[in-house]
Protein backbone atom coordinates (compact mmCIF):
# COMPACT_ATOMS: atom_id res chain seq x y z
CA UNK A 1 0.00 0.00 0.00
CA UNK A 2 1.23 3.91 -0.60
CA UNK A 3 2.05 5.75 2.87
CA UNK A 4 0.19 8.64 3.46
CA UNK A 5 2.55 11.33 2.07
CA UNK A 6 2.88 9.57 -0.79
CA UNK A 7 -0.92 8.93 -1.26
CA UNK A 8 -1.80 12.74 -0.95
CA UNK A 9 -0.64 13.94 -4.41
CA UNK A 10 -2.52 11.08 -5.59
CA UNK A 11 -5.77 11.70 -4.54
CA UNK A 12 -5.76 15.51 -4.53
CA UNK A 13 -4.26 14.96 -8.48
CA UNK A 14 -7.38 12.44 -9.50
CA UNK A 15 -9.94 15.13 -7.28
CA UNK A 16 -8.80 17.90 -9.83
CA UNK A 17 -8.75 15.53 -12.92
CA UNK A 18 -12.15 14.49 -12.03
CA UNK A 19 -13.35 17.86 -11.39
CA UNK A 20 -11.53 19.33 -14.73
CA UNK A 21 -13.74 16.28 -16.60
CA UNK A 22 -16.94 17.30 -15.24
CA UNK A 23 -16.33 20.72 -15.98
CA UNK A 24 -15.21 20.28 -19.41
CA UNK A 25 -18.33 18.38 -19.87
CA UNK A 26 -20.38 20.64 -19.22
CA UNK A 27 -18.95 23.63 -20.78
CA UNK A 28 -19.21 20.98 -24.05
CA UNK A 29 -22.89 20.35 -23.42
CA UNK A 30 -23.51 24.15 -23.12
CA UNK A 31 -21.58 25.34 -25.49
CA UNK A 32 -23.49 23.83 -28.89
CA UNK A 33 -24.30 25.95 -31.82
CA UNK A 34 -27.60 27.13 -31.96
CA UNK A 35 -27.64 25.82 -34.88
CA UNK A 36 -27.56 22.12 -33.73
CA UNK A 37 -29.96 22.59 -31.40
CA UNK A 38 -32.58 24.50 -33.50
CA UNK A 39 -31.56 20.99 -35.77
CA UNK A 40 -32.20 18.61 -33.10
CA UNK A 41 -35.42 20.41 -31.98
CA UNK A 42 -36.60 20.05 -35.37
CA UNK A 43 -35.49 16.93 -36.04
CA UNK A 44 -38.04 16.13 -32.54
CA UNK A 45 -40.44 17.88 -34.01
CA UNK A 46 -40.23 16.34 -38.13
CA UNK A 47 -38.76 12.91 -37.73
CA UNK A 48 -38.13 12.26 -41.35
CA UNK A 49 -38.86 14.09 -44.53
CA UNK A 50 -41.82 13.16 -45.72
CA UNK A 51 -42.06 11.28 -49.42
CA UNK A 52 -44.03 9.11 -51.00
CA UNK A 53 -45.63 6.02 -49.82
CA UNK A 54 -43.56 2.96 -49.95
CA UNK A 55 -43.75 -1.17 -48.98
CA UNK A 56 -43.00 -1.50 -45.41
CA UNK A 57 -41.03 -3.94 -45.82
CA UNK A 58 -37.85 -4.92 -47.70
CA UNK A 59 -36.20 -1.76 -47.70
CA UNK A 60 -39.82 0.39 -47.44
CA UNK A 61 -40.68 2.79 -44.85
CA UNK A 62 -38.33 1.14 -41.95
CA UNK A 63 -35.69 1.57 -44.35
CA UNK A 64 -36.08 5.26 -44.94
CA UNK A 65 -36.39 5.94 -41.37
CA UNK A 66 -33.22 6.01 -40.18
CA UNK A 67 -31.62 8.10 -37.39
CA UNK A 68 -30.04 11.13 -38.73
CA UNK A 69 -26.38 12.31 -38.35
CA UNK A 70 -25.72 12.59 -34.58
CA UNK A 71 -24.59 16.64 -33.28
CA UNK A 72 -21.46 17.04 -31.35
CA UNK A 73 -23.71 17.15 -28.40
CA UNK A 74 -26.05 13.65 -29.26
CA UNK A 75 -22.56 11.78 -29.60
CA UNK A 76 -21.03 13.07 -26.20
CA UNK A 77 -24.42 12.53 -24.04
CA UNK A 78 -24.55 8.98 -25.86
CA UNK A 79 -21.36 7.89 -23.73
CA UNK A 80 -24.16 8.83 -20.59
CA UNK A 81 -26.75 6.54 -22.44
CA UNK A 82 -28.70 9.53 -22.32
CA UNK A 83 -31.58 9.41 -25.39
CA UNK A 84 -32.18 13.17 -26.35
CA UNK A 85 -35.22 12.53 -28.08
CA UNK A 86 -36.56 10.88 -24.77
CA UNK A 87 -35.23 13.24 -22.61
CA UNK A 88 -38.77 14.68 -21.46
CA UNK A 89 -39.73 11.60 -19.80
CA UNK A 90 -36.89 11.05 -17.65
CA UNK A 91 -37.94 11.10 -14.00
CA UNK A 92 -35.14 13.77 -13.45
CA UNK A 93 -33.57 16.33 -15.89
CA UNK A 94 -30.46 14.13 -17.37
CA UNK A 95 -27.71 16.59 -17.33
CA UNK A 96 -28.33 16.72 -13.37
CA UNK A 97 -27.82 13.19 -13.43
CA UNK A 98 -24.31 13.12 -14.78
CA UNK A 99 -23.71 15.90 -12.48
CA UNK A 100 -24.84 14.27 -9.43
CA UNK A 101 -23.42 10.88 -10.67
CA UNK A 102 -19.26 12.52 -10.77
CA UNK A 103 -19.48 13.28 -6.97
CA UNK A 104 -21.30 10.07 -5.93
CA UNK A 105 -18.78 8.02 -8.37
CA UNK A 106 -15.62 9.88 -6.73
CA UNK A 107 -16.77 8.58 -3.70
CA UNK A 108 -17.21 4.84 -4.62
CA UNK A 109 -14.14 4.93 -5.71
CA UNK A 110 -12.60 6.28 -3.01
CA UNK A 111 -14.30 3.73 -0.61
CA UNK A 112 -12.89 0.98 -3.11
CA UNK A 113 -9.28 2.54 -3.31
CA UNK A 114 -8.90 1.53 0.45
CA UNK A 115 -10.05 -2.13 -0.16
CA UNK A 116 -8.48 -2.41 -3.67
CA UNK A 117 -5.82 0.14 -3.72
CA UNK A 118 -4.99 3.80 -4.21
CA UNK A 119 -4.66 3.14 -7.79
CA UNK A 120 -8.55 2.43 -8.25
CA UNK A 121 -9.07 6.03 -7.63
CA UNK A 122 -8.58 6.74 -11.81
CA UNK A 123 -11.53 4.24 -12.13
CA UNK A 124 -13.46 7.28 -11.18
CA UNK A 125 -14.58 8.11 -14.91
CA UNK A 126 -15.41 4.11 -15.70
CA UNK A 127 -17.97 4.24 -12.59
CA UNK A 128 -19.33 7.52 -13.46
CA UNK A 129 -20.20 6.37 -16.90
CA UNK A 130 -21.36 2.95 -15.74
CA UNK A 131 -23.58 4.82 -13.07
CA UNK A 132 -25.32 7.29 -15.71
CA UNK A 133 -25.96 4.38 -18.10
CA UNK A 134 -27.21 2.31 -15.45
CA UNK A 135 -30.22 5.12 -13.86
CA UNK A 136 -30.46 6.03 -17.89
CA UNK A 137 -31.24 2.27 -18.84
CA UNK A 138 -33.23 1.95 -16.11
CA UNK A 139 -35.22 4.70 -16.84
CA UNK A 140 -35.81 3.85 -20.17
CA UNK A 141 -36.84 0.44 -19.14
CA UNK A 142 -39.42 1.58 -17.18
CA UNK A 143 -41.19 4.14 -20.12
CA UNK A 144 -41.44 1.54 -22.38
CA UNK A 145 -43.02 -0.94 -20.01
CA UNK A 146 -45.54 2.05 -19.24
CA UNK A 147 -46.03 2.72 -22.92
CA UNK A 148 -46.94 -1.07 -23.86
CA UNK A 149 -49.31 -1.26 -20.85
CA UNK A 150 -50.93 1.79 -21.95
CA UNK A 151 -50.82 1.48 -25.96
CA UNK A 152 -53.67 -1.10 -25.73
CA UNK A 153 -56.33 1.70 -23.94
CA UNK A 154 -55.57 3.87 -26.71
CA UNK A 155 -55.64 1.57 -29.67
CA UNK A 156 -59.14 1.32 -28.55
CA UNK A 157 -59.47 5.16 -28.15
CA UNK A 158 -58.65 5.24 -31.99
CA UNK A 159 -60.82 1.98 -32.96
CA UNK A 160 -63.79 3.71 -31.25
CA UNK A 161 -63.73 7.20 -32.81
CA UNK A 162 -63.01 5.46 -36.27
CA UNK A 163 -66.03 3.17 -36.27
CA UNK A 164 -68.44 6.41 -35.23
CA UNK A 165 -66.86 7.85 -38.86
CA UNK A 166 -64.03 10.37 -37.75
CA UNK A 167 -61.09 10.49 -39.93
CA UNK A 168 -57.96 8.45 -38.58
CA UNK A 169 -56.02 11.04 -38.40
CA UNK A 170 -57.92 13.03 -36.24
CA UNK A 171 -58.88 9.55 -33.89
CA UNK A 172 -54.86 9.89 -33.39
CA UNK A 173 -55.01 12.92 -32.36
CA UNK A 174 -57.84 12.28 -29.91
CA UNK A 175 -55.84 9.63 -28.47
CA UNK A 176 -52.97 11.98 -27.77
CA UNK A 177 -55.21 14.37 -25.57
CA UNK A 178 -56.75 12.14 -24.16
CA UNK A 179 -54.33 9.21 -23.15
CA UNK A 180 -52.18 9.70 -20.40
CA UNK A 181 -48.59 10.44 -20.30
CA UNK A 182 -45.77 9.51 -21.96
CA UNK A 183 -48.66 7.59 -24.60
CA UNK A 184 -50.29 11.29 -25.03
CA UNK A 185 -46.64 12.49 -25.78
CA UNK A 186 -46.50 9.87 -28.53
CA UNK A 187 -49.61 10.07 -30.37
CA UNK A 188 -49.45 13.82 -30.51
CA UNK A 189 -45.87 13.54 -31.77
CA UNK A 190 -47.90 11.40 -34.69
CA UNK A 191 -50.22 13.73 -34.52
CA UNK A 192 -47.76 16.90 -35.58
CA UNK A 193 -46.02 14.75 -38.09
CA UNK A 194 -49.11 14.02 -40.21
CA UNK A 195 -50.27 17.77 -40.05
CA UNK A 196 -47.17 18.94 -41.46
CA UNK A 197 -47.79 16.53 -44.50
CA UNK A 198 -45.84 13.24 -43.51
CA UNK A 199 -47.68 9.88 -44.53
CA UNK A 200 -49.76 8.58 -42.00
CA UNK A 201 -47.88 5.37 -41.99
CA UNK A 202 -44.73 6.97 -42.11
CA UNK A 203 -45.68 8.84 -39.02
CA UNK A 204 -46.83 5.73 -37.30
CA UNK A 205 -43.19 3.98 -37.65
CA UNK A 206 -41.18 7.36 -37.18
CA UNK A 207 -42.48 6.85 -33.59
CA UNK A 208 -41.95 2.97 -33.31
CA UNK A 209 -38.55 3.23 -34.14
CA UNK A 210 -38.15 6.51 -32.09
CA UNK A 211 -39.71 5.10 -28.96
CA UNK A 212 -38.68 1.47 -29.13
CA UNK A 213 -41.58 -0.31 -27.91
CA UNK A 214 -42.73 -3.44 -30.34
CA UNK A 215 -46.43 -2.62 -30.22
CA UNK A 216 -45.94 0.40 -32.04
CA UNK A 217 -44.13 -1.29 -35.12
CA UNK A 218 -47.25 -3.94 -35.22
CA UNK A 219 -49.64 -0.76 -35.44
CA UNK A 220 -47.25 1.06 -37.93
CA UNK A 221 -47.61 -2.36 -39.46
CA UNK A 222 -51.74 -2.40 -39.44
CA UNK A 223 -52.00 1.13 -40.95
CA UNK A 224 -49.52 0.48 -43.54
CA UNK A 225 -51.24 -2.89 -44.52
CA UNK A 226 -54.58 -0.73 -44.45
CA UNK A 227 -53.28 1.73 -46.72
CA UNK A 228 -52.25 -0.41 -49.39
CA UNK A 229 -55.49 -3.01 -49.57
CA UNK A 230 -57.94 0.09 -48.39
CA UNK A 231 -60.83 -0.73 -45.95
CA UNK A 232 -60.95 0.35 -42.24
CA UNK A 233 -58.47 -0.35 -40.06
CA UNK A 234 -61.10 -0.90 -37.02
CA UNK A 235 -60.88 -4.64 -36.72
CA UNK A 236 -57.07 -5.06 -37.35
CA UNK A 237 -56.81 -2.24 -34.87
CA UNK A 238 -59.30 -3.71 -32.61
CA UNK A 239 -57.02 -7.17 -32.72
CA UNK A 240 -54.20 -5.79 -31.93
CA UNK A 241 -55.45 -4.43 -28.98
CA UNK A 242 -57.03 -7.46 -27.37
CA UNK A 243 -53.83 -9.28 -28.35
CA UNK A 244 -51.69 -6.65 -26.68
CA UNK A 245 -54.06 -6.79 -23.17
CA UNK A 246 -53.32 -10.18 -23.06
CA UNK A 247 -49.61 -9.77 -23.43
CA UNK A 248 -50.15 -7.05 -20.47
CA UNK A 249 -51.91 -9.93 -18.36
CA UNK A 250 -49.53 -13.04 -19.65
CA UNK A 251 -46.60 -10.39 -18.14
CA UNK A 252 -48.38 -9.49 -14.93
CA UNK A 253 -48.79 -13.33 -14.16
CA UNK A 254 -45.15 -13.92 -14.87
CA UNK A 255 -44.30 -11.34 -12.18
CA UNK A 256 -47.28 -12.71 -9.84
CA UNK A 257 -45.41 -16.25 -10.07
CA UNK A 258 -41.59 -15.15 -9.85
CA UNK A 259 -42.49 -12.93 -6.41
CA UNK A 260 -40.99 -15.69 -4.44
CA UNK A 261 -37.69 -15.68 -6.45
CA UNK A 262 -37.50 -11.90 -6.34
CA UNK A 263 -38.37 -12.03 -2.62
CA UNK A 264 -35.43 -14.79 -2.21
CA UNK A 265 -33.55 -12.96 -4.04
CA UNK A 266 -33.61 -10.09 -2.15
CA UNK A 267 -33.37 -11.85 1.18
CA UNK A 268 -30.28 -13.68 -0.09
CA UNK A 269 -28.79 -9.90 -1.25
CA UNK A 270 -29.69 -8.45 2.20
CA UNK A 271 -28.61 -11.47 4.63
CA UNK A 272 -24.78 -11.03 3.84
CA UNK A 273 -24.83 -7.34 4.81
CA UNK A 274 -27.08 -7.61 7.92
CA UNK A 275 -25.04 -10.72 8.79
CA UNK A 276 -22.17 -8.25 8.51
CA UNK A 277 -23.17 -5.28 10.53
CA UNK A 278 -24.35 -7.12 13.42
CA UNK A 279 -21.22 -8.78 13.88
CA UNK A 280 -19.71 -5.45 13.79
CA UNK A 281 -21.97 -4.19 16.80
CA UNK A 282 -21.34 -7.64 18.78
CA UNK A 283 -17.45 -7.26 17.91
CA UNK A 284 -16.08 -4.84 16.56
CA UNK A 285 -12.15 -5.61 16.92
CA UNK A 286 -12.75 -9.31 15.18
CA UNK A 287 -14.55 -7.31 12.02
CA UNK A 288 -12.15 -4.63 11.90
CA UNK A 289 -9.22 -6.94 10.47
CA UNK A 290 -11.50 -6.46 7.11
CA UNK A 291 -10.37 -3.30 6.73
CA UNK A 292 -7.23 -2.86 8.97
CA UNK A 293 -5.50 -5.65 7.75
CA UNK A 294 -4.31 -5.96 4.18
CA UNK A 295 -5.61 -9.80 3.67
CA UNK A 296 -8.24 -8.76 5.33
CA UNK A 297 -9.17 -5.84 2.92
CA UNK A 298 -8.37 -8.45 -0.22
CA UNK A 299 -10.82 -10.73 1.38
CA UNK A 300 -13.20 -7.48 1.63
CA UNK A 301 -13.09 -6.71 -1.66
CA UNK A 302 -13.63 -10.16 -2.91
CA UNK A 303 -16.81 -10.70 -0.50
CA UNK A 304 -18.17 -7.86 -2.29
CA UNK A 305 -17.33 -8.37 -5.56
CA UNK A 306 -19.21 -12.22 -5.47
CA UNK A 307 -22.07 -10.52 -3.41
CA UNK A 308 -22.46 -8.37 -6.49
CA UNK A 309 -21.95 -11.23 -9.31
CA UNK A 310 -24.43 -12.80 -7.42
CA UNK A 311 -27.20 -10.21 -7.62
CA UNK A 312 -26.73 -9.30 -10.75
CA UNK A 313 -26.81 -13.26 -11.82
CA UNK A 314 -30.24 -13.65 -9.83
CA UNK A 315 -31.79 -10.34 -11.54
CA UNK A 316 -30.17 -11.25 -14.76
CA UNK A 317 -31.80 -15.51 -14.54
CA UNK A 318 -35.83 -13.44 -13.03
CA UNK A 319 -35.07 -10.83 -15.97
CA UNK A 320 -34.62 -13.87 -18.87
CA UNK A 321 -37.70 -15.95 -17.18
CA UNK A 322 -40.30 -13.10 -17.49
CA UNK A 323 -38.84 -12.24 -21.06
Amino acid sequence: MIGGAARMPLLIGAAIAAVALMVTCVFILRAMSRQEKLTARMSNVLGSVPGTIEPLFTGGVFAKLQPEKKTAKQRIVDIFGVHLERAVDYPVRWYVVIIVALPLSRLVAGLASTIIGDWFVFATPLIWIFASRTFFSWAEERRRITLFRQFPDALAMVVRAVRVGIPLTDAIAGAGRESPQPTAREFQGMSDRIAIGMQIQEAVTDTALRNGVAEYRFFATAIALQASTGGSPTEALDNLADVIRKRVALQERGKALASQARSSAVVLAILPVATALLLLVIDFDYMSLLFTDNTGRQILGASITLLCLGMFTMRTIIKKSLA
